[in-house]
């Protein structure tokens, strides 16, 4: 009897060791990822402002131009925005309707990723689907991506986890847009994940809601629009959980926010 209790009780610690080390080495590592974010102040939006061919500046292309532009300038970070295509690949692109064939606008309806690939986003740049994405960390392994996915958000990170090679998948950082969300993406084995608070309920983005929320799941940050600030940021800084801010683009507005608490700003412009 007492060495069969005996035996338990060594079982039973050697588990609550394991995971307590587990505990602490995820949040050690959300710590330096928080830490790195901070440090670039800056995730660009939809990989940047690029200049076209006809001169003009372009916005939320999510194209390779962008991209290999927005790393020339030395960011590290992009947030990419993710569509379904009609045949469960994840393409770039914010909206259907923002991809042009032949120089045709196409209609607001899923395309098939073969379809999509063969159409230029607008101002003519070059689309990419997730594919694309990894082939650049393979260059460029000091990047990091930031997931808007526009629709079906969890079916979406189960395909990122079925695709991505293990060694990128912390390169991925993951943002969930409703609380329900958080155990399943989380289970999948994504390390960081940001509550972005534009698309939750009005009852989920309650204050005390949103820091019990905080007390019981790992998060690397909160993001939320930038006017939302007087809301949430001194709420937040005392759970000591990051709060980033979406989209700004004026300088000194974006100094004010640095100099408020904000941690990082999510931004088009990519000469920081």
């Amino acid at each position: 009897m007492c060495k069969t209790f005996l035996k338990v009780l060594l079982s039973f610690l050697l588990l609550y060791s394991a995971i307590s080390c587990k505990s602490d080495c995820e949040f050690s590592s959300i710590k330096k990822m928080r830490s790195f974010i901070n440090r670039e102040k800056y995730i660009i939006h939809a990989c940047g402002v690029i200049q076209g061919g006809d001169g003009e500046y372009y916005s939320y292309t999510n194209s390779k131009e962008a991209l290999v532009n927005c790393y020339s300038k030395g960011n590290k970070i992009s947030e990419v925005d993710f569509l379904l295509s009609s045949d469960n690949y994840l393409v770039c692109t914010h909206g259907w309707d923002l991809m042009y064939k032949n120089g045709i606008k196409q209609d607001n309806k899923a395309m098939t990723k073969e379809e999509f690939l063969n159409c230029k986003t607008n101002g003519g740049f070059t689309s990419m689907w997730l594919g694309d994405l990894i082939d650049f960390l393979q260059e460029h392994p000091d990047f990091y991506f930031v997931t808007d996915i526009k629709d079906e958000n969890v079916k979406a990170c189960g395909i990122l986890n079925s695709y991505i090679p293990p060694e990128y998948k912390d390169h991925f950082i993951i943002q969930i847009y409703h609380e329900s969300e958080y155990d399943e993406i989380y289970s999948m084995g994504f390390n960081y994940i940001i509550y972005t608070l534009y698309s939750t309920f009005p009852e989920e983005r309650q204050v005390g809601r949103l820091l019990s929320f905080a007390k019981e799941h790992k998060l690397l940050a909160f993001t939320y629009w930038a006017n939302w600030t007087g809301l949430y940021l001194n709420e937040f800084l005392e759970t000591g959980i990051p709060s980033y801010v979406h989209t700004v683009n004026d300088v000194t507005q974006r100094i004010e926010y640095f100099n408020v608490g904000i941690d990082a700003i999510y931004t088009d412009i990519v000469d920081n």
